[in-house]
């Protein structure tokens, strides 16, 4: 019986995504992003629709914010489309 599995492993992923992504990028966005599910003993495993979520985030990455955009308010910074910016040195 040949059938896909129902969950992909980061590195399967990483193999379907090319040779430019690495299983250690596809862990690392998979965290900061929540596009993932957990496996057995907490692993990250990834359904189908969790790779298309992946992919599309990879083809329409969110905009970064300025400081000076926050500052000015010109940017809500707790908008859902917009990622936060990260913390000056100093502060």
């Amino acid at each position: 019986m040949d059938f896909e599995p129902v969950f992909m492993t980061p590195s399967q992923v990483a193999e379907l995504l090319g040779p430019s992504f690495t299983e250690s990028w596809v862990r690392s966005t998979a965290r900061e992003t929540g596009i993932h599910s957990r496996g057995p003993n907490r692993r990250i495993v990834f359904s189908a629709e969790d790779f298309d979520k992946l992919v599309d985030y990879i083809k329409h990455p969110p905009r970064k914010v300025s400081f000076e955009e926050m500052e000015t308010g010109e940017v809500d910074p707790f908008a859902e489309n917009v990622r936060m910016p990260p913390l000056r040195d100093g502060l």
